[in-house]
C-alpha cells in the first residue's frame, strides 16, 4: 500500500501512498527515497523500476533510473551481451543486475572540504552487489561521479586493491 511511518506505539504518522521500497529511507527534514514500481513478468526478481525522493506530502523531487545510466558503469561488452540476453540473472545469480544493497547520502566528508565536487555531501553512494559496482552519484544531475569496478583488473591500483565481490553496505566514514 505504500511506506508507512509509525511511532513507537504502533500509530500511524504518514503513509506515503503508493511508494515502495525494499525498504524505504527515510532522510531528514521527512524525505524518503522508494520507488514508484517494479517491473513486471515473470523473470523479474526483486527488480524496482526506479529511485525516488519524496517530500512529506509524497511529491517526486528527484528520480533516478539506473538503465538510464548504464553506459556509465563500464561493463565490458562480453557483460553488455550477458545482461541483454538475462537482464534478471536467473539462475546461478539469483537476482537482478545491479541489486543494490545499500544506499545512503555521503554528508559532510573531508574530501568535499577540500574541494573536491564529487564528494558533494548530498550526492548519493550505493554499491551493486551483482555489478561488482561501489559508486557515488550526482544529486543534481544523477550521473556517476566516482565509481569503483566492476572491472578490478582495470589499473595497477585496483589490481592491488583486489576484487571487491557481493557487497554490501558501503557508506562514507563520518567526518
Amino acid at each position: 500500500k505504500g511506506a508507512l511511518l509509525i511511532d513507537m506505539n504502533g500509530r500511524e504518522v504518514q503513509l506515503w501512498a503508493g511508494l515502495g521500497g525494499f525498504p524505504n529511507k527515510i532522510l531528514p527534514g521527512g524525505y524518503v527515497m522508494g520507488t514508484t514500481g517494479t517491473r513486471p513478468g515473470k523473470k523479474a526478481y526483486q527488480d524496482q523500476i526506479d529511485l525516488v525522493q519524496v517530500d512529506w506530502e509524497g511529491n517526486i523531487l528527484w528520480s533516478w533510473r539506473a538503465s538510464d545510466h548504464f553506459e556509465q558503469f563500464g561493463f565490458d561488452e562480453a557483460a553488455r551481451n550477458a545482461l541483454f540476453r538475462n537482464p534478471c540473472l536467473q539462475g546461478e545469480a539469483g537476482g537482478d543486475w545491479m541489486h543494490i544493497n545499500s544506499m545512503s547520502v555521503l554528508g559532510e566528508n573531508k574530501w568535499y572540504d577540500q574541494g573536491d565536487e564529487r564528494f558533494h555531501p548530498e550526492n548519493i553512494i550505493i554499491d551493486g552487489r551483482n555489478s561488482n559496482i561501489l559508486a557515488i552519484i550526482s544529486k543534481k544531475t544523477g550521473d556517476i561521479v566516482w565509481k569503483l569496478g566492476p572491472d578490478f583488473n582495470e589499473s595497477e591500483a585496483t589490481k592491488k586493491l583486489g576484487w571487491i565481490i557481493g557487497q554490501h553496505h558501503l557508506h562514507m566514514i563520518p567526518k
